[in-house]
């Protein structure tokens, strides 16, 4: 028997930043206690980069502040063995670092990293920071301490190539991957080794005109995901979201994987990893004239577990759009955080939401369970479905009907049920349901199982 993952967000969206003018391009790392959301703000004359500290429950901790005297272009932020390194620079020009403490307080000075980058990325890999760049000679990276002591030379990921363009960079613990794209169509990439070599040469991910920058790359502890914009349906369904497992030595494991490929465009994805999952996030104009923000969990193997779902859960009116999304794990789930901007406003501000899942296990139920749950019947269906199970004992029994985000709909109290095989009819009409995935779950004797339904339009 199948049992499915349920999926939730908590609360409502956040409002990280509403100030005056524009906020965005919003980046966001974990700290073990709290997560740091940084941006572009132009609150002042010049372009600022500033930050909020939030809460694993999505409190905000604290207002705004800006990170000391960086200014110009966000790159990236990540969390070393003790404070945050917030990195930005100005466009062609210097790259400069900034610490962050994990209670949201400056860390000694900003400091200069290399001079005449276009672009930047930065992961902690355990021991030390990769910090990546562009420059007009090449891909370049160099590794730095948790305090900001450049612990190798700065070595070159790829030669100079005008199609050759940094994305990203992610650490499993043991070796990096950088990310690159090449002229707007394949993702590429290049193992470094911890000790800041570059392993072997640059390998091809995916192949074809098929794909253009942004992507991302995130790893569960072992693997890596990366995730890039997929255009090989262009002209049809337009831009979609694929996937592809990648090894720590760049092997590429399995298939590619089509994680979106609904109507219209899936733009701009990210990714991020709790170690048990992947999330990845992206802009849908499935639902045109407005484009909220969009999520799939994959897990380890590259499977998707269950469907797309909308991140959001106010997501804009006509004329409005969310841009940009960023994902990070911490806590018990997910921070997602966005810009956006409505058809009032007129300005980008910074949102996010928290997105966290209830697993089971898929198997067998164990021997001692108190009930068996069988799958609905019929499933999918469009008025009414029979949902059936076995009671192993004599015991009280409750229904709950949930949506896909996990909220509770209708919590029926079936009451006292003999031992042996039992059914129960939901009508969508009485349980106020419409088109969409549904879960039903059985609790009887403190067991509880959860199995999947879905309502035809």
């Amino acid at each position: 028997m199948l049992i499915v993952l349920v999926l939730y967000t908590i609360g409502g969206d956040i409002p990280i930043c509403t100030a005056e003018k524009n906020q965005m391009f919003p980046r966001v790392a974990w700290s073990g206690e709290n997560f740091l959301v940084v941006w572009e703000d132009e609150r002042d004359t010049l372009s600022g980069i500033w930050g909020q500290l939030i809460s694993n429950d999505g409190t905000l901790i604290g207002s705004n502040f800006p990170i000391g005297t960086l200014s110009g272009l966000l790159w990236g932020v990540s969390f070393g063995d003790s404070n945050y390194l917030v990195v930005g620079g100005s466009l062609y020009g210097q790259l400069y670092g900034q610490f962050v403490s994990p209670s949201g307080e400056l860390v000694g000075t900003t400091f200069l990293i290399t001079e005449g980058a276009c672009r930047a990325c930065i992961a902690w890999g355990g021991k030390s920071y990769l910090i990546a760049w562009s420059k007009e000679t090449g891909e370049w990276g160099r590794l730095f301490s948790s305090h900001g002591v450049p612990l190798s030379d700065s070595f070159m990921i790829s030669p100079r190539d005008d199609t050759i363009a940094l994305i990203d960079v992610c650490s499993n613990g043991n070796t990096y991957l950088v990310l690159l794209n090449k002229n707007g169509e394949d993702v590429l990439g290049r193992i470094i080794s911890s000790q800041g070599m570059p392993l072997d040469t640059i390998f091809q991910i995916s192949y074809g005109p098929i794909c253009e920058w942004p992507g991302g790359v995130a790893s569960d502890g072992e693997n890596y995901l990366v995730v890039w914009d997929d255009g090989r349906a262009e002209g049809a369904t337009a831009w979609d979201i694929y996937g592809q497992i990648v090894s720590e030595n760049g092997e590429l494991i399995g298939p590619e994987i089509p994680i979106s490929t609904a109507n219209n465009d899936q733009r701009f994805c990210d990714v991020a990893s709790g170690g048990m999952d992947y999330l990845v996030v992206w802009v849908d104009a499935r639902s045109t004239p407005y484009w909220p923000i969009y999520g799939q969990f994959v897990s380890k193997e590259g499977a998707l577990i269950d469907t797309n779902f909308m991140v959001t859960s106010n997501p804009p009116g006509i004329g409005g759009h969310q841009m940009h999304p960023t994902a990070c794990a911490g806590g018990d789930g997910y921070l997602v955080v966005w810009t956006e901007i409505s058809d009032r406003t007129y300005a980008w501000d910074i949102y996010g939401n928290l997105v966290s899942f209830v697993g089971i296990e898929e198997g067998k139920h164990p021997s001692s369970s108190s009930i068996s749950l069988l799958q609905s019947f019929p499933n999918p269906f469009y008025r009414e479905t029979e949902i059936r199970f076995i009671l192993n004992k004599d015991s009280n029994v409750t229904l709950t009907i949930l949506n896909i985000l996990g909220q509770k709909i209708k919590e029926i109290n079936l009451g006292h049920k003999l031992k042996g095989f039992h059914s129960v009819k939901v009508s969508t009409k009485k349980e106020g349901i419409c088109g969409g995935v549904y879960f039903y779950q059985i609790k009887a004797d403190g067991c509880i199982l959860i199995q999947k339904m879905v309502v035809l339009h």
